[in-house]
């Protein structure tokens, strides 16, 4: 009887992925999203406050910022209005798209 001997048992190493390296390009789109980042207006958010009324569900929508007014313009700034028709229009048009139901879901406004 012949006894065959298993050849000994190596450890075998799990390469280490290399961690990835951005090309040139990638780093400067990276630098300049930063810099727009850092320079972006100010943009306030929208509250919405949901309430009812004879049964009906009702938005009221409002600017979150210390000085309304402020606020409002800082807002119009943002989407290039130069009308508070506009912005207003343009809030409803918001409120609407973000309307599931009969409410209006914060979050989807801002």
């Amino acid at each position: 009887m012949s006894h065959f001997a298993a050849p000994p048992m190596t450890e075998t190493a799990n390469p280490v992925a290399k961690p990835y390296e951005p090309t040139a390009r990638e780093l400067a789109s990276q630098a300049a999203y930063a810099k727009r980042r850092e320079n972006r207006r100010p943009v306030p958010q929208i509250k919405v406050s949901m309430s009812d009324d004879g049964g009906k569900r009702i938005a009221s929508i409002a600017v979150d910022h210390p000085d309304p007014a402020l606020g409002y313009e800082l807002l119009a700034e943002a989407i290039g209005a130069d009308s508070g028709t506009f912005l207003a229009g343009t809030l409803d048009s918001l409120a609407k798209a973000a309307q599931v139901g009969s409410v209006v879901r914060e979050g989807e406004m801002n």
